[in-house]
């Protein structure tokens, strides 16, 4: 079992296997870019105290990235390897208010 010795690097190295640069700058553009980097800073700190092994750092680490950017209303189309935004109609614009 190696424990790894930067809980952040092992959650950012798997969250640019997930985030294109291209998806990064929307993400900023969208004015989530810091909440994205807080959540993988989280998603260390998680880790850390779980005193997770390399490889179920990894697998954490994607589950809760792909998660995030579901929260954040990103989705990836069946087949595809890039996320789109949902757009959110007038009623559901309403609920989050």
């Amino acid at each position: 079992m190696e424990i790894p010795r930067d809980y952040l690097a092992v959650v950012r190295h798997n969250a640019r296997k997930i985030i294109s640069p291209v998806l990064l700058d929307v993400l900023r553009g969208d004015g989530i870019g810091e909440d994205f980097m807080q959540e993988q800073i989280l998603v260390a700190l998680e880790a850390e105290q779980g005193e997770m092994d390399l490889h179920e750092t990894s697998n954490f680490a994607q589950r809760k990235v792909y998660r995030a950017l579901i929260n954040y209303g990103y989705f990836r189309e069946k087949g595809s390897s890039s996320y789109s935004r949902r757009e959110m109609d007038e009623e559901e614009n309403e609920e989050q208010s």
